[in-house]
């Protein structure tokens, strides 16, 4: 039996009113390659800081038998990096760098991540990465003895991991398999809920009626007529009282069985996001965005070189390359309306930036 490395119990952690966790066991052996999976805010992030040791729970314990190599999702530049690993990781000569790219720090964070250690923890290792970071990412994965990997990449998990941790109402779910596997365990689970609440249902509304209906029936249970006679009378009284409490009888013992019926809740699934446009007032010119000629460097490193593009009207534009080409660059030479570059006078321009550093702390989400 393979050996256990890390174990928690009792396990929960608020933020205010909020319970974020709320769980009676977690034990990872020595061989597994977990891959944690949930919505946004779920608490995957607390989850390895807890059982990191960076956050104490509000309830519960943690044991560690073996030291935690901990790769964060927001991660500091490293200040000393092996030059070798650098090379290796496309970082060559540009760690004196300012202007290093979101996958170049993505990057330089891989570049301290030891995955000799005996246990790891990754909060999405591969975000911001190009396509060969990704490889380089997940090769460094594989080589990690134990692995606990927080990711929203499916081709990775998929590659990587051997089980599945979900965390959902602050509850943990196992699933044997990789992200694939979980998918089609969850979906089975899915519809055998849909299923048992459905009969649930029909049953609770079978019995509903049948008491109902047995009220009703005691209810409507006729009183001898004023012209029947005294002991003809009594003969009725007595029969109609018996049929009463048969009736009623019946009708407890209806009452009895739903009370006693095994509650099924329907079973929830995740809210899909929907943005609406149909306020917007787009402009009609045909092309939105138009760059000519566009030459930027940074130092000596040169980013464009009398680079040329139009935005059409309507279009969907993927703007790929590998990490430091410029992806980034570019759309912040857009946004600031740099020399070469004209937006038509109706636009506006929405930017969602990687480094959120656009985010006004001082407003509420609302």
């Amino acid at each position: 039996m393979s050996k256990i490395l890390l174990s928690a119990d009792h396990i929960v952690q608020s933020f205010g009113q909020r319970k974020i966790l709320e769980f009676e066991k977690l034990k990872v052996y020595e061989g597994d390659h977990i891959g944690i999976v949930g919505g946004n805010g779920v608490g995957k992030t607390t989850l390895l800081n807890i059982l990191s040791g960076e956050l104490p729970p509000d309830e519960g314990t943690v044991t560690r038998e073996v030291p935690v190599s901990y790769f964060k999702q927001f991660r500091q530049r490293a200040d000393q990096v092996d030059p070798q690993t650098c090379r290796k990781l496309g970082l060559a000569g540009k760690l004196s760098r300012e202007h290093l790219s979101g996958g170049e720090m993505t990057r330089l964070g891989l570049a301290v991540m030891n995955p000799g250690s005996l246990l790891t923890f990754t909060d999405e290792p591969t975000a911001n990465l190009d396509a060969d970071g990704v490889e380089l990412c997940c090769q460094m994965l594989e080589q990690c003895p134990t692995l606990l990997l927080v990711s929203h990449d499916r081709a990775v998990l998929n590659r990587v991991c051997t089980r599945i941790l979900e965390i959902a109402d602050g509850h943990l779910h196992f699933y044997t398999g990789n992200f694939n596997a979980y998918r089609e365990q969850r979906e089975q689970t899915f519809q055998r809920q849909e299923l048992e609440y459905q009969q649930y249902r029909t049953e609770k509304a079978r019995l509903e009626k049948a008491a109902w209906q047995r009220s009703q029936a005691s209810q409507s249970v006729r009183k001898a007529p004023s012209r029947m006679g005294n002991s003809e009378a009594r003969l009725h009284k007595r029969e109609a009282g018996e049929k009463r409490e048969k009736l009623d009888n019946a009708r407890k013992a209806i009452l009895s069985r739903l009370e006693q019926l095994d509650r099924k809740e329907k079973p929830r699934e995740a809210a899909q996001v929907q943005i609406d446009f149909s306020l917007t007032d787009p402009p009609a010119n045909r092309e939105i965005v138009i760059g000519n000629h566009i030459s930027f460097s940074y130092g000596k490193n040169r980013i464009f070189d009398d680079a040329s593009f139009s935005l059409p009207k309507g279009s969907k534009t993927a703007l790929i390359g590998p990490n430091g080409a410029g992806k980034t660059t570019l759309m912040e030479l857009i946004g600031s309306g740099a020399p070469g570059i004209r937006l038509v006078p109706k636009a506006k321009i929405g930017y969602f930036k990687q480094s959120l550093d656009t985010l006004d702390f001082n407003k509420t989400v609302l």
